[in-house]
């Protein structure tokens, strides 16, 4: 149920979107014919393949130099290391510790949002108001 909901849905309806001209505000129009005429090889296929691959090795092979390059900075024993490592990984810390701590506000049985709404739709095991 749970991959219908979150993954089958969605790719469905990315699908949908893409045969279609849907701005954010206002109405759409179908596009299909159009976007599968630009997907059919043409005589400038060659040209878009020379400039996905070109794309490709512009973005990707930096990105993952780069990243080996932390990596190794990270993961060596010398003068700077941990400082580098508190730097990389506060953020995630920092997130992961701020959304703990809402989902513990969240599910407070007297003041949280969850119990809020169990209430307003007269579930039987949310908490009275001010107990």
């Amino acid at each position: 149920m749970f991959v219908a909901v979150f993954v089958l849905a969605p790719l469905v309806f990315a699908l949908y979107i893409s045969f279609t001209n849907w701005p954010l505000i206002g109405p759409y129009r179908s596009s299909a014919c159009r976007t599968t005429s630009r997907a059919v090889p043409g005589p400038d296929v060659r040209a878009r393949h020379r400039y996905t691959l070109l794309y490709t090795a512009i973005v990707t092979v930096p990105i993952l130099a780069l990243g080996y390059f932390l990596a190794v900075l990270v993961r060596a024993r010398r003068r700077g290391s941990t400082l580098l490592r508190t730097v990389f990984f506060l953020p995630y810390v920092v997130g992961l510790t701020t959304l703990s701590f809402m989902l513990v506000l969240e599910a407070q049985p007297n003041s949280g949002a969850v119990n809020m709404v169990l209430r307003g739709s007269g579930s039987p095991t949310a908490a009275p108001p001010g107990s």
